[in-house]
């Protein structure tokens, strides 16, 4: 029973996300410029099903909070904005998930944090997988194109990268700040689940505002 809610929950999220990228990548062909609102919609539909934490003790400062939001919101509005520099959908997924590495590189040098030689491994696969993407990406942006139109689309198009790359290092550090207030919020008699649900509240409602200049 518990491997049959395991598979069955793999199943949601991965149809989920599958869903989610069709969607997104569909709407951006529509009009380039929906990224933000989707987020905030996103947000918003987030901060209304975990609302009830709203009601119930908060375990984690307002000002934690507040850092957790400049992290959070700064890194959707880039990841955002990063499409409109001719970066793919299925591409912007496969750098994303170069958070992996990122990670890792700044627990070990910045928080000297070890790791296990499968966790390095697994970490290697990845990264060698996003490199030769990102190569087969290049070459297929400069291949059929003048001199000069192929130097505009690659200097657009690194532009981009440079962009989800400020991303991954900035979520990497909100990662471990996030992991951080856990743990100490863990020493409570509040359950993982509550924190989880407050956490989720609050950087998701209190970010809505900071979307209004956008529009």
């Amino acid at each position: 029973m518990d491997d049959t809610r395991v598979l069955v929950s793999l199943s949601l999220v991965f149809v989920g996300c599958c869903a989610n990228v069709f969607s997104q990548e569909f709407l951006n062909k529509i009009d380039a410029g929906c990224g933000n609102i989707l987020t905030f919609c996103q947000f918003a539909g987030v901060s209304i099903f975990t609302l009830p934490a709203l009601f119930k003790p908060r375990y984690i400062s307002f000002s934690n909070y507040l850092i957790c939001v400049v992290f959070f919101f700064t890194v959707s509005v880039v990841n955002n904005k990063a499409l409109d520099f001719d970066i793919s959908m299925p591409f912007h997924m496969v750098v994303r998930s170069g958070s992996l590495t990122v990670t890792l590189l700044i627990n070990f040098l910045v928080f000297r944090k070890t790791f296990t030689v499968r966790q390095v491994l697994a970490v290697i696969l990845v990264t060698g997988g996003i490199i030769m993407a990102s190569i087969e990406t290049a070459s297929l942006k400069s291949s059929p194109l003048t001199a000069e139109h192929s130097s505009e689309t690659l200097t657009t198009w690194f532009t981009g990268i440079a962009m989800l790359v400020f991303t991954l290092v900035l979520m990497s550090f909100y990662g471990v700040f996030q992991s951080r207030l856990m743990q100490q919020a863990a020493g409570s008699e509040a359950s993982k689940k509550l924190i989880v649900d407050e956490m989720l509240f609050f950087v998701h409602a209190l970010s809505l505002p900071c979307f209004l200049p956008l529009f």
